[in-house]
């Protein structure tokens, strides 16, 4: 459900859609605010593994992480840092308007 106040990480490749989480090297970043998004910007992650990549989630404050799939290992990790996650099969601006609307269901 749509949390106005919740700081949502999309990954992001530069193509069309989304990646899986574990093949992001990019995530938009959106701080919301009163149902307004305050400030966007992009985390370049450029992970080496799956574990390093999960460390540099867990370093900056993230509510919500909507990606193409994930690997169950990456679950168990972010749900572990009460993490809410999403899968969305289209394009980042696409799958924020679809979680903000409550037309994603959280894994």
């Amino acid at each position: 459900m749509f949390d106005p106040g919740e700081v949502v990480a999309i990954a992001y490749d530069g193509g069309s859609r989304i990646p899986f989480f574990e093949k992001a090297d990019v995530f938009w970043v959106r701080y919301n605010h009163k149902s307004i998004v305050r400030r966007q910007q992009i985390l370049s992650v450029y992970p080496e593994s799956t574990d390093d990549l999960l460390r540099q989630i867990e370093a900056n404050p993230t509510d919500v992480i909507i990606a193409k799939g994930f690997a169950p290992k990456s679950i168990a990790r972010l749900k572990a840092m009460n993490i809410k996650l999403y899968t969305f099969d289209g394009g980042q601006h696409a799958a924020y308007k679809a979680w903000k609307n409550g037309g994603l269901k959280e894994l």
